[in-house]
């Protein structure tokens, strides 16, 4: 797995990229303490 810390306000944006570079893997965004998204987990095979 791939994990990325995240400006909350650039998540989608990352999340768009990294779907576009890793198009077999599964993206998923995860929220900090404080509900933000702030995490982006890329989980190959």
């Amino acid at each position: 797995a791939i994990i990325l810390e995240l400006d909350p306000s650039r998540a989608e944006t990352v999340a768009t990229l990294l779907r576009s570079a890793l198009p077999e893997a599964a993206i998923s965004i995860l929220p900090d303490l404080a509900g933000r998204p702030r995490f982006a987990v890329a989980e190959l095979g």
